[in-house]
């Protein structure tokens, strides 16, 4: 019975913390479909990792804005 507890203990706080990281972090497309006044082309998108870490990515074919919410437990977040 302890083992079954400790297992069910364990699958609910992974749902609790997956869900709260999958709702800190939303990806919405710009445009659904074809872009407006948008032109035919070969283009591939790329992305390349820089040694500081961050990602530059060129050539962009569909668009998205990606929302960073705060933790629940701290709604606002700081600006500096």
């Amino acid at each position: 019975m302890l083992l079954f507890m400790k297992k069910l203990v364990s699958v609910a706080l992974l749902c609790f913390v997956a869900q709260s990281v999958v709702a800190q972090i939303q990806t919405l497309p710009l445009y659904t479909g074809t872009i407006p006044n948008s032109k035919p082309s070969s283009v591939q998108e790329s992305s390349v990792t820089l040694p500081n870490g961050g990602v530059r990515i060129s050539n962009v074919v569909q668009p998205t804005l990606t929302v960073f919410l705060p933790p629940a437990t701290k709604p606002t977040a700081p600006l500096w």
